[in-house]
């Protein structure tokens, strides 16, 4: 567990890091979302350059830089359990990085005794050492919950296991040779502390945190509850069906990201050609499928909850996106 500290309980020692940290800048910023982080970070503008690079990473920008600068922005406002989730994730996704000796020696100062141990708690790994590869399921994760939040229950982790068991394999192999991952969380704020309240941009009417699932890149992230609005509660786990279904889709966006099928020429075609044939009242509900990516990794769950004869979920929008559900089964012999 995190230590409870505060700024104005922070040994001389932190004083020192933290003084060290915050006079520094980030000068490898590029792209115009990242140079506007950086600088509400280097005006030590910490509460606004938080939510700047957390939408940074969120957007795509999944660099150590980024994540490092992030943990930085957190200990700025004094907030030292999400600094150091930060300054985890660096050590985890990019350990052979110049940010991740830095990211270990800012955990060593915030908490010596425990630091070591934190780190070793953050993430479990589904695959098993010294047994065969099994697959996709082997880049499966577990994320460690934060104080106060339920942890991951098995019947989450075997949900998500029987899902990716019953993937083609020729998915399989793709999302290993592609690097996809997976993790699963009790909730988004888990991996991504403090962004349970906001606005979910595809949905007005719901908040981050209400949402099962969300893939960055080709990083998919399993959330097996939702969170009370305004609280830092955890409600009551989401089905199993929902759970798988979520599985497939969060992959058909890693299968996307990997191939990025959702921006040619010929898929783009076929996805415009099949909503002129769908009235302005169907597209104006179900507008998610406008978005071309979402249509695939739409398309995707379908077509393998159709092979697994799998019936709890259906429907109609997708069985009318014709040419896409063919460019589909084509591409992957489904």
């Amino acid at each position: 567990m995190p230590p409870r500290l505060t700024i104005k309980s922070l040994p001389q020692i932190f004083a020192a890091l933290l003084l060290t940290i915050l006079s520094g800048s980030f000068a490898e910023a590029k792209g115009s979302q990242l140079e506007e982080a950086v600088a509400l970070y280097n005006a030590r503008n910490y509460a606004a350059a938080t939510t700047a690079f957390r939408n940074c990473i969120q957007a795509g920008e999944n660099s150590p830089g980024a994540w490092l600068y992030l943990g930085h922005s957190y200990l700025g406002k004094g907030q030292i359990p999400y600094a150091m989730e930060a300054y985890i994730t660096v050590t985890e996704r990019f350990a052979d990085s110049t940010e991740a000796t830095v990211a270990r020696n800012c955990l060593i100062k915030l908490d010596p005794k425990n630091s070591t141990a934190y780190i070793a708690a953050k993430l479990g790994s589904l695959a098993e050492p010294g047994k065969p590869d099994r697959g996709f399921v082997d880049r499966v994760r577990v994320h460690r919950a934060l104080p106060g939040h339920p942890r991951v229950c098995q019947a989450t982790v075997n949900a998500v296991m029987k899902a990716i068991a019953s993937l083609p394999p020729q998915i399989n192999t793709y999302l290993c040779d592609g690097k996809a991952t997976l993790t699963i969380a009790p909730n988004i704020t888990d991996p991504w502390p403090g962004s349970g309240d906001g606005i979910k941009p595809t949905d007005p009417s719901s908040t981050m945190g209400e949402e099962e699932a969300r893939t960055y890149g080709r990083d998919c992230y399993i959330y097996e509850r939702p969170k009370k609005r305004g609280a830092e509660i955890l409600l009551k786990r989401y089905s199993e069906e929902r759970i798988i279904g979520s599985v497939y889709h969060e992959i058909g966006h890693a299968v996307d990201d990997i191939g990025g099928y959702s921006g040619k020429t010929e898929f783009s075609k076929l996805h415009a050609a099949d909503l002129s044939t769908i009235s302005a009242e169907e597209k104006r509900k179900h507008s998610y499928y406008l978005d071309p990516g979402e249509a695939f990794a739409e398309t995707i769950r379908s077509l393998v909850q159709e092979i697994n004869k799998d019936d709890s979920y259906s429907d109609p929008m997708v069985d009318k996106m014709t040419g896409v559900r063919q460019y589909v089964k084509k591409l992957f012999r489904l």
